[in-house]
């Protein structure tokens, strides 16, 4: 799971990428509420496929109204 935390309801966007720049996933529209939300990604590519063991780099963008915030961190896959 990636857990974040808003500070109101936001609609978020999460997108994760190999460390070569290789996009892996990506969520749109995910309806988040105010407090602790988490997001599960069951570790497999946009081809369904399973992806390394390795480290992966997520973005997560939260949108509510005019206002928009991004959090980028890291995530570790073992196998």
């Amino acid at each position: 799971y990636i857990v974040y935390w808003l500070s109101k309801d936001a609609l978020v966007s999460i997108k994760l990428w190999t460390v070569s720049g290789e996009v892996v996933r990506f969520a749109d529209d995910i309806p988040s509420f105010k407090g602790y939300n988490k997001f599960y990604w069951d570790t497999t590519n946009r081809s369904s496929k399973k992806v390394s063991s390795g480290v992966y780099i997520y973005r997560i963008r939260a949108a509510a109204g005019d206002e928009a915030v991004h959090e980028t961190g890291k995530v570790v896959v073992v196998r």
